[in-house]
């Protein structure tokens, strides 16, 4: 039950943008990765907590908060996990890798499609 508590308040936070609430949430969520069978999120959440919270100086600790969050659309209340965003493009840049039958490291998949995958995402939408 704690475990959707926390999902539904770091959710509800991200989505409103909240960098610092966003932030305690997600040190909680250290308690419950290390209690699940999820050991290597545990340890990922651990290393970068103690590496922002106590390495870190406070002109690089501000930035790095605000960027886990980004709102790609300029829309209140649209913000989303960056790591989320990520994990959707490289879906997506998967998805047209496999369909044009090219490599990662093709010229045109570098430098047109993976620079522009968000504004190509939207072309429907938007015409």
């Amino acid at each position: 039950m704690l475990d959707a508590l926390l999902s539904r308040e770091a959710a509800n936070v991200a989505a409103a943008g909240d960098v610092g609430c966003f932030w305690e949430v997600f040190k909680v969520m250290l308690f419950t990765f290390f209690s699940s069978m999820h050991s290597k999120y545990g340890m990922y959440t651990l290393e970068f907590i103690a590496t922002l919270e106590l390495e870190s100086s406070h002109e690089l600790h501000e930035p790095t908060l605000h960027m886990m969050l980004v709102n790609l659309s300029g829309r209140p209340g649209a913000f989303s996990p960056c790591d989320l965003i990520q994990e959707y493009f490289n879906c997506l840049l998967e998805f047209i890798i496999e369909h044009k039958r090219k490599e990662f490291n093709h010229k045109f998949i570098c430098q047109v499609i993976a620079r522009n995958l968000h504004h190509l995402t939207h072309i429907k939408t938007d015409l």
